[in-house]
C-alpha cells in the first residue's frame, strides 16, 4: 500500500520532466564555470524540486480537464488517489525548498528567476493554453529560466554572449516541442475543450514546427562563435547529430505532408536537444575555460 502511494506521488511530481529542467541548470552552471564541478548538483537539485512543485500545481489547476483526456485521466488527481489538498501542500513545500536551495547557492538572482519561471508556467501558460496558439511564446520563456538559474549559480559573466546564445537556443526549442506535443494529442485536447488548433491546417502547423526547428538549429550552430562549443570534435559531433535529426524531420519539408507522424519527429527532436546539452557539458569538461 505504501509503495503504491509513493508511486502515485512520484507520478504527480513528474520527475522525468523536472529532471531535464534541473539538468539544463546544471549544464549551464558547468559552462559558466568552464569545468565539471560537483557543485553543479546544487542548482540541479534546486531546479528539479522547484520544477516538480510547479508541475504539481499545474496538475492541481487542470484537474477537471485531465479527467476528460485519455492521456491524463489516470493521473493521481483525477482518479483521487491523491487529494487536491495534499497536492497543493506538496507543491508549496517543493516551491519553498527549491527556492531556499537556490538562495543558499546563488542568492536572490536565482530565486527571482525561479519565481518568474513559476509565474509564467502556472499563471500565464497554464490558464491561457486552452485559448490561443500564441501561448507557445510565454511557454518558450519558461524554458529559458533553468539555464539562467544555472548561469547565475555558476557566477557566469552577464556580459558574455554565451548565456544569451544558450537562452536563445532554449527559447526556440520550446516552440516545436509545444506544437508537436499538441499535434500528437490533438484529439485528446479537443475533447477537453482546448481550442488552440481550431482553424489551423496541418500545412501551416508543419511550417510553424519546421520554422521552430530551423531556429533551434541555427541558434545552436552559433555556439562555436559564442564560445559554448570550443572543441573541434564537439562541433563535428554536433554536425553529425544535427544531420541525423534533419533526416528524421524531413517529412515536414515535403510539399505534401498528409499523414505525417508527430511521434518520431517529437522523439528525435527532443533527443537532439538532449544531445546538444550533453555536448555542452563535454566541451566544458575538456576546455577548463570559465566564462
Amino acid at each position: 500500500m505504501k509503495s503504491q502511494t509513493l508511486k502515485h506521488y512520484l507520478v504527480l511530481c513528474k520527475f522525468n520532466i523536472a529532471f531535464w529542467n534541473g539538468f539544463a541548470a546544471a549544464v549551464t552552471y558547468v559552462v559558466a564555470k568552464g569545468q565539471l564541478d560537483f557543485a553543479a548538483l546544487i542548482p540541479f537539485i534546486g531546479v528539479l524540486i522547484l520544477a516538480s512543485g510547479a508541475l504539481i500545481l499545474n496538475q492541481y489547476q487542470e484537474i477537471p480537464f485531465d479527467g476528460m483526456m485519455e492521456r491524463t485521466r489516470e493521473r493521481p488527481l483525477p482518479t483521487k488517489k491523491i487529494t487536491p489538498k495534499n497536492a497543493l501542500i506538496l507543491s508549496t513545500a517543493f516551491f519553498l525548498v527549491g527556492e531556499i536551495i537556490l538562495y543558499l547557492e546563488s542568492g536572490m538572482l536565482a530565486v527571482t528567476f525561479g519565481c518568474l519561471a513559476v509565474f509564467f508556467y502556472n499563471f500565464i501558460y497554464t490558464p491561457l493554453k486552452r485559448k490561443s496558439l500564441m501561448i507557445a511564446i510565454p511557454s518558450s520563456l519558461v524554458g529559458v529560466f533553468p539555464p539562467l538559474i544555472g548561469w547565475a549559480a555558476g557566477d557566469g559573466s552577464w556580459t558574455h554572449a554565451a548565456i544569451y546564445g544558450i537562452a536563445t537556443f532554449f527559447f526556440f526549442w520550446q516552440i516545436p516541442h509545444f506544437l508537436l506535443l499538441y499535434r500528437l494529442y490533438v484529439k485528446d485536447y479537443q475533447k477537453a475543450g482546448f481550442g488552440i488548433m481550431v482553424g489551423l491546417t496541418d500545412q501551416s502547423l508543419s511550417q510553424a514546427i519546421l520554422g521552430g526547428i530551423a531556429l533551434s538549429l541555427l541558434s545552436a550552430a552559433c555556439f562555436p562563435f559564442w564560445e559554448v562549443f570550443k572543441q573541434t570534435w564537439i562541433c563535428a559531433l554536433f554536425l553529425l547529430g544535427s544531420t541525423i535529426m534533419l533526416w528524421f524531420v524531413r517529412p515536414l519539408m515535403k510539399k505534401s505532408i498528409a499523414g505525417w507522424s508527430s511521434r518520431p519527429i517529437f522523439i528525435t527532436f527532443n533527443l537532439w536537444v538532449a544531445g546538444v546539452m550533453i555536448l555542452m557539458l563535454l566541451d566544458s569538461a575538456f576546455s577548463s575555460h570559465p566564462l
